[in-house]
């Protein structure tokens, strides 16, 4: 309460019970569910609902793979976005930019920024198509 700026955390919640004791006790003013450890988009867009009843802003974490990217984007594409103060046109995706090829060579069309956004897939399913060939390539 007493910081001039908002504060973000959660990325690291395990589940919609420990995102709720994070809301619940006003621990952050931004909730950061990673769709990748929460329990999933279904499990993330319960976390944003709940976050929201407490005015408390959504913005999901994201760190890693192609297909925790896709997770978040589509789990964005579903998020009511209110401008509490903290006006964006769209919603915003932390996307990695360092070198990975689980982000970059693990799909067969790996996601591209234009103009600073990235489109949501539409195939079915999260979008994407996984190359079981670098699957295989980086299996251990």
């Amino acid at each position: 309460e007493k910081l001039p700026l908002p504060l973000a955390g959660g990325e690291a919640v395990d589940s919609r019970s420990a995102a709720g004791r994070l809301i619940a006790n006003r621990c952050v003013d931004i909730i950061q569910p990673d769709p990748a450890l929460c329990g999933g988009i279904g499990a993330a867009l319960f976390i944003s609902e709940m976050a929201a009843l407490s005015g408390i802003r959504c913005l999901p974490h994201c760190w890693g793979g192609a297909i925790a990217i896709a997770a978040s984007v589509q789990l964005l594409a579903l998020l009511h976005q209110p401008h509490w103060g903290l006006p964006t046109d769209t919603p915003l995706l932390e996307f990695d930019l360092s070198e990975n090829p689980w982000r970059t060579e693990i799909i067969s069309a790996p996601f591209r920024v234009v103009d600073g956004q990235i489109a949501v897939p539409t195939a079915p399913g999260l979008g994407i198509e996984v190359n079981e060939d670098v699957v295989r390539k980086y299996a251990i």
